[in-house]
């Protein structure tokens, strides 16, 4: 089954408030809370532009897959690379958690993966 991957994305972001956060990007409040409960069975594409726009992420970003059974679960499927078990882990409680020489060391990194990507 393929459900919404925005509370995992909205604490990668650090956005507490992740429903007035949707609401000030455009999204209408009764979308935002069905969004955040998981019981949005369809969504806009304007709505996916606004979130991926806001998050700074992709389409693929905003879902994750678990197959519903063995048979679904296809080993080279495109569906396995947004697997739930394959996406990001909590990077804020590993942040959280580390010392302030490996936060300097991942802040080193992101300047120079950063200044990489600018030039292009």
């Amino acid at each position: 089954m393929i459900n919404n991957n925005l509370k995992n994305l909205f604490n990668l972001r650090n956005i507490s408030n992740a429903r007035l956060w949707m609401i000030n990007n455009g999204i209408s409040p009764q979308n935002a809370s069905r969004l955040l409960k998981n019981e949005q069975r369809h969504i806009k594409y304007d709505d996916i532009e606004k979130l991926c726009l806001g998050l700074n992420c992709q389409p693929s970003d905003l879902f994750i897959w678990q197959p519903d059974n063995e048979a679904a679960d296809i080993p080279n499927h495109p569906l396995q690379a947004i697997r739930s078990d394959k996406m990001l882990p909590d990077v804020m409680t590993q942040l959280n958690n580390s010392s302030l020489d490996d936060l300097k060391i991942v802040s080193e990194f992101l300047d120079r993966l950063k200044k990489e990507r600018q030039a292009g």
